[in-house]
Formats: C-alpha cells, sequence, structure tokens
C-alpha cells in the first residue's frame, strides 16, 4: 500500500521573478530525461538569487546546477542555470528550504520535479503551482500520492486536473473518495486516506454549510447526494463503486 505525504514548496526566486517562459511537454522540455521532460523556465534577471524550493540532501552538484532529494526520498528538484554555486555545496550535503544555491547565470532558472515511485523517479508537471509562487510569494504544500496513475496537487486544488470530463470520476461511495471530492472541491480533509478524522469532519461541516445543509461533519446520505450534485457541476462524474 502506498501512503501519500505533504511537501511545502518554495518559490525559488523570491520577489525577482518575474514570469513563466514555458513548462514540461513544451519544446525544448520534451523526452524521457525527467530533468528535461519535466523542465519549466521560470524568468528573472541575471545574478539573481536562487534558493532551494525544499530541503533535503543534495544528490548533484555542478558548476551549473543543484539537484535536491527531500528528506524521504520521494521527490527531486533539479535546479539549473546557477553560477556562483556555494562551494560548500557536495553531494550528501544537507540542504534547508530557502537556503542559498547561486546565482542565475543567465535570464531563467531551468527548474525540473520527478517524484520517485517504486525506485523510478517520475516526471511532475506543476508549473501552474509555480507561477502561482511567484506571484503570491507564499509557500504551497502539494499531495503526492505515490501512485504513479495519480499527479501531484496542490491543497486546496482540483484534485483531477484539466483532465477531459468524461475522464473525471470521483467514487463518493468510500470516504477516501469523499475526501478526495472534498480536496476537489476547495475543502481541506488532508490526506485521501480513508479515516474519518478531526481534520475530515471539519472539511464536510464547511461543504455541509456551503450546501444549505445541517453542519453535522457525519457523511450521511443527504451530503453524499450534495457531494455527486457538486461535483457534476463542475464537470466531475461522481461514482458509488
Amino acid at each position: 500500500m502506498t501512503t501519500a505525504f505533504d511537501l511545502t514548496l518554495a518559490n525559488p526566486l523570491g520577489k525577482a521573478f518575474t514570469g513563466g517562459l514555458g513548462g514540461p511537454g513544451i519544446a525544448p522540455h520534451t523526452g524521457p530525461d525527467w530533468r528535461v521532460g519535466a523542465g519549466m523556465d521560470l524568468a528573472a534577471g541575471a545574478g539573481s538569487p536562487v534558493v532551494a524550493t525544499f530541503g533535503g540532501q543534495v544528490v548533484a552538484v555542478a558548476a551549473t546546477g543543484v539537484t535536491v532529494r527531500e528528506d524521504r526520498g520521494r521527490v527531486l528538484a533539479c535546479h539549473q542555470g546557477l553560477a556562483d554555486v556555494p562551494g560548500h555545496l557536495d553531494v550528501g550535503t544537507s540542504i534547508a528550504q530557502g537556503e542559498p544555491i547561486g546565482v542565475l547565470g543567465q535570464g531563467h532558472l531551468h527548474l525540473a520535479l520527478a517524484e520517485v515511485v517504486a525506485g523510478v523517479a517520475i516526471p511532475i508537471d506543476l508549473y501552474r503551482t509555480y507561477l502561482a509562487l511567484g506571484t503570491s510569494l507564499e509557500p504551497s504544500v502539494v499531495t503526492f500520492f505515490q501512485d504513479g496513475d495519480v499527479r501531484p496537487v496542490p491543497v486546496g486544488e482540483d484534485l483531477l486536473g484539466p483532465a477531459p470530463a468524461a475522464d473525471r470520476r470521483v467514487d463518493v461511495g468510500s470516504l477516501a473518495g469523499v475526501q478526495r471530492a472534498l480536496i476537489s472541491l476547495g475543502f481541506d480533509p488532508g490526506l485521501p486516506t480513508g479515516v474519518d478524522d478531526v481534520r475530515t469532519q471539519h472539511a464536510l461541516r464547511g461543504f455541509q454549510a456551503a450546501s444549505g445543509l445541517r453542519p453535522s461533519g457525519v457523511l450521511d446520505t443527504a451530503t453524499r447526494s450534495a457531494l455527486a450534485a457538486t461535483l457534476g457541476a463542475a464537470g466531475i462524474t461522481a461514482t458509488v463503486a
């Protein structure tokens, strides 16, 4: 059984960020190598300071790049296009989120992320998340599901992403499915573990209140029906397995 987890991502360019220049799947960000195919170019002036997007351990370092693996070993971030990489950074060095890793040697940072699932680095697309980070300057919490078929998703963002409506399905017959539905609708039950905990009950109360139901925090038939209707209005098919 896989275990989902949350990871906080920080804007690696801070106030120097000026916009995005293209993300994964847009040339030249193509190909099987996650450091290329999952790449996104984030613009800032040459010489702008760059910091680690999350903390962990340095697993690769060169004159123009630093790759960090988060402490659990399940997410990698490759920062490229650097200059003046600090001399103390070496393979195995511990690094904190927000710690300086150099300055831009060109007009943009090439950043790529991968999730490690069963020992395989799977390219992930968080371009929209980093564009939002560049605007808000506030860190973003992203849920990783340790499932190669389920993309990571920022907490509060539509869990299913921009897939066609016919492929957007949530099973509201299970508690884990209800938690996924709540995430999709902007409520925060935490990770979709299938456990009826305080955070899930709080999210249910929020949804019930917003839907004109009694905010009991109890998952009853009326709440499941309201979830299904609200998902349907958002173009997501609700199923009951």
